[in-house]
């Protein structure tokens, strides 16, 4: 997923009572983030307020990768794939392994099983040459969207990135050691059950970028 920038993810969910109910990423009811293809999720997109547009995620396949049977998740603008990650579900949880073709050393809980509000976790793990450390919390709340009032998970994390190498902006080369950016990344998603979760509304409010060096260069 596009995970170092702020978004707001405001996905229509069903209820809480059967969180644990179903297998991992099979798309049942309980399945909080469901990865059978052709699964998918439409996204409005918000700038300050103002809709800018929209992004399509969509489960495109499972691929076979280092023998792991992997989700390959597709993000879309306008029909264009502007970024790609592979997730597993396992009964432990959603792990991202994959992230713009690019292997995540330690594999990073997106979401973890069972199921609850005011948990939290903390990862370290490392993207090609970028280290990103980051703590996910979780919590529950109401949320409104066109298809009616619905309880909702929400998932809030907050990424440090630490660049080893990027081009400054006349094109040479510079270390940067310590953090990408003055402030963490901040991502916060509301993510739901079943087949509500599955191509309903949502608002992002900031539209991402593929990595912290994305401006300079890599």
């Amino acid at each position: 997923m596009l995970w170092p920038v702020a978004l707001m993810l405001l996905l229509g969910l069903a209820c809480l009572n059967a969180v644990a109910q179903a297998q991992p990423g099979t798309g049942g009811k309980g399945d909080y983030y469901p990865l059978l293809p052709g699964t998918r999720w439409e996204y409005r997109v918000q700038v300050g307020g103002e809709t800018k547009g929209s992004i399509t995620e969509v489960v495109a396949a499972i691929e076979t990768i280092n023998n792991l049977p992997l989700a390959r998740l597709e993000s879309q603008v306008q029909g264009k794939v502007v970024a790609t990650e592979h997730l597993r579900a396992t009964p432990q949880g959603v792990f991202r392994h994959r992230a713009q073709g690019s292997e995540v050393k330690v594999p990073v809980p997106v979401l973890r099983y069972p199921v609850k509000a005011n948990d939290s976790w903390e990862f370290d793990t490392s993207i090609g040459q970028e280290r990103v450390k980051g703590k996910v919390s979780t919590r529950f709340e109401e949320v409104e969207v066109p298809l009616g009032k619905f309880k909702a998970l929400v998932r809030t994390s907050a990424l440090n990135w630490l660049v080893s190498r990027c081009k400054a902006p006349s094109g040479s080369p510079r270390d940067r050691q310590g953090q990408a950016n003055a402030r963490p990344r901040r991502r916060a998603s509301r993510i739901g059950t079943g087949e509500i979760h599955s191509g309903k509304t949502a608002t992002i409010t900031e539209l991402p970028t593929p990595f912290p060096c994305a401006r300079g260069g890599e």
